[in-house]
């Protein structure tokens, strides 16, 4: 969770209303790449996380400040993201706190 949560800190550097964040789950094995851009320096913010995933989804579009106040609600050190698709909510959840679920929808790009 916390190398998620930096990730997305990272992808919030930018005065655009909608943080909105590409998470490519595939380009690298066991590496997870999230793009942002940040428009004040006119660049994008790429950062590269080591993780598990395991899927068919290639990449999915979400507001990273949305994403990050859901991980906020929750203390644990692991998460899922349950990714089935591109245009569908995203479930997170964490088998040290069985009772918390959270949900978030992916932008249509």
């Amino acid at each position: 969770r916390s190398a998620l949560a930096d990730a997305l800190n990272k992808c919030c550097i930018s005065s655009a209303l909608v943080k909105q964040t590409t998470i490519d789950l595939l380009s690298e094995k066991g590496i997870i790449c999230f793009t942002s851009d940040d428009v004040d320096m006119e660049r994008k913010n790429q950062i590269k996380k080591v993780a598990d995933y395991t899927g068919k989804v290639q990449s999915v579009n979400v507001n990273a400040h949305k994403l990050l106040n859901m991980l906020n609600q929750v203390d644990v050190e692991k998460v899922k993201l349950h990714i089935h698709s591109p245009s569908k909510a995203i479930l997170i959840s964490s088998d040290e706190n069985p009772d918390y679920l959270g949900l978030i929808m992916p932008l249509n790009v």
